[in-house]
């Protein structure tokens, strides 16, 4: 640890033996969380290796691109400036006729404000912060306040309870993650403190493989914590307006994105072989440029999310997919077990498949991030797999009762997440999650049941003529339409349909790529799938980058109301 860190963890130590009592003063007089002015973000470096400016400078680059709104950066700095904040108390008083520091602004290249403010050393310097925030909101939609990790303590901490979001940058350290522990009780114990908007953001070097939460992981237990690939340490050669980095890239836009209230998240239904229709909705979403923020997906939905958000393209999807056409193909994934007594498939053989792609791969190495959904067999309940083994998660999603054995992970068996959830939207609204698209597969009680009556009018006209291999496989083929496990699974559906349009009342946008004569075990056709999946995709493709693309940010949900949103 270099000497300016071990400052910090000194000042930090110093102001938690001080805030375990209420403190008074008048910089914390009235002070709460509801008082906290939206749109200010804090981008506070605890390590003494990130480059907090350049981050900054990138991610106040993406929010104006995102949001289209005036974006402001203040860098605060120890020394060094001629304006300085224990001057503010002074500037205020012009406050009233505008905006009173125009002359010390620097427009960046991205056409971001720059603004770098010294001082904020001691406990009444810090006080002015919140006058200070007051005109700068005035002016600015969103506020990014800069702080090296050689900030003083008072002033990390003011502005950390004056932001709407303090995004805490550390490297992947069992220390720094202590440090962080210890500012989060700082801030706990002061005067209307909240942890609630506080985001460790682990800052990764290149190449730097994420590890998975375990006990050194503790101190980050319960925040909202990030990653930031491919972070730029301090004096590395970056400039904002040639670096090209992708994976940085896209972590700053997805926080650009959630700073603004504007992220998307995909929720990915279950249904068999009929959710290789999520493969055709995603390579139209990425033929259109559209960034999805985070994809939450059940069963087959949790299976090809998985992918995706692994890195395999739409391209990639397909030709996997393709891999199991026909009916030679589908034999490829079956492992009969025998005796059947927890079922009829072992699911060792998918299992393996998916690992073809994602080898060992926890949920920390996605390039989206994912969330899988699966049941617990002993209670029934729904458990939301985050970390460890994707592959493992998605084996359990996909176990289906009675056709696959249950997966046992640390102990606990899982079976299929369609019991529980299998449309999970609702992991994504508790998430935080302002915009989603939901793609479900489970048709709707009133689409089934016109089905029926088309099968009906087709068996009175078709041929009564004796057909052998549909003999043959009506007796022997326990998949079969009418059979036991087709009739098992047409039972799940009963549960599952009620449970998913509940699901898309909650959605901002629904999709449903639904075909007449589509069966949860028609592995053999995919491409028929993935057609459904694009047509129904592009010909809501407007409704799509309507809402993603929507100016406004919406602070309180709206529940879908349009025809889409029910539209069969």
């Amino acid at each position: 640890m270099n000497a300016r860190a071990t400052t910090l963890r000194g000042n930090l130590e110093e102001r938690l033996a001080g805030s375990l009592s209420p403190r008074s003063g008048a910089h914390t007089h009235g002070r709460t969380a509801s008082t906290r002015a939206r749109g200010v973000v804090t981008l506070a470096s605890l390590s003494g290796s990130i480059d907090s400016s350049y981050l900054a400078a990138r991610i106040g680059h993406y929010l104006k691109a995102e949001s289209g709104e005036p974006v402001l950066i203040v860098q605060l700095v120890p020394a060094g400036t001629t304006l300085a904040l224990k001057d503010w108390p002074l500037l205020r008083r012009r406050a009233e006729a505008g905006f009173v520091l125009s002359n010390h602004l620097e427009t960046l290249p991205t056409g971001v404000e720059h603004l770098t403010m010294a001082g904020g050393q001691d406990a009444h310097e810090a006080a002015q912060m919140a006058t200070f925030l007051n005109h700068l909101r005035r002016h600015f939609t969103y506020i990014l306040l800069d702080l090296g990790h050689e900030t003083a303590a008072p002033l990390l901490e003011e502005c950390v309870l004056r932001s709407d979001l303090s995004c805490n940058l550390l490297r992947q350290d069992a220390t720094e993650f202590y440090d962080f522990n210890r500012f989060a009780r700082l801030i706990h114990a002061a005067p209307g403190g909240e942890l609630a908007h506080l985001k460790p953001l682990i800052c990764l070097a290149n190449d730097e493989r994420a590890q998975e939460p375990d006990e050194t992981f503790k101190p980050l237990t319960g925040f909202r914590t990030g990653f930031i690939r491919n972070a730029p340490a301090i004096g590395a050669d970056t400039d904002i307006g040639s670096w090209t980095n992708r994976l940085l890239d896209s972590d700053l836009r997805r926080l650009a994105r959630e700073i603004s209230h504007r992220q998307v998240g995909l929720a990915l239904s279950s249904g068999g072989a009929k959710g290789f229709a999520h493969v055709g909705v995603i390579q139209v979403l990425e033929e259109n440029g559209i960034d999805i923020d985070i994809v939450a997906g059940c069963s087959m939905g949790a299976y090809v999310g998985a992918l995706w958000a692994y890195g395999l393209d739409g391209t990639k999807l397909d030709r996997l997919a393709h891999e199991v056409e026909g009916r030679t193909g589908m034999l490829r994934l079956i492992d009969p077990m025998l005796p059947p007594r927890r079922g009829f498939i072992a699911g060792g053989a998918i299992k393996r498949r998916l690992k073809r792609s994602l080898g060992d791969a926890h949920f920390a190495d996605t390039v989206i991030p994912l969330r899988v959904v699966a049941t617990q067999l002993g209670s029934l309940g729904r458990t939301v797999f985050s970390s460890g083994d994707i592959a493992a998660a998605v084996h359990a999603s996909i176990a289906i009762p009675g056709v696959c054995v249950p997966v046992n992970i640390a102990g606990t068996d899982y079976i299929d997440g369609g019991i529980s959830d299998p449309l999970p939207v609702d992991v994504l609204r508790e998430l935080g999650i302002e915009r989603i698209i939901a793609v479900n597969t489970i048709p709707p009680p009133a689409y089934l049941q016109c089905r029926e009556e088309m099968k009906r009018e087709q068996q009175e006209t078709a041929s009564k003529r004796f057909n052998l291999f549909k003999t043959l496989n009506r007796h022997l083929n326990y998949f079969a339409g009418g059979n036991i496990l087709d009739n098992l699974i047409s039972c799940f559906y009963g549960a599952q349909m009620r449970v998913a349009e509940e699901s898309c009342r909650d959605a901002d946008l629904v999709l449903r790529p639904l075909a007449w004569d589509a069966r949860w075990h028609d592995f053999a056709r995919p491409g028929k799938y993935i057609a459904v999946g694009r047509q129904v995709a592009t010909e809501h493709l407007r409704d799509i980058k309507s809402l993603v693309t929507r100016k406004e940010p919406h602070h309180e949900h709206e529940p879908a109301h349009h025809p889409m949103a029910h539209a069969a």
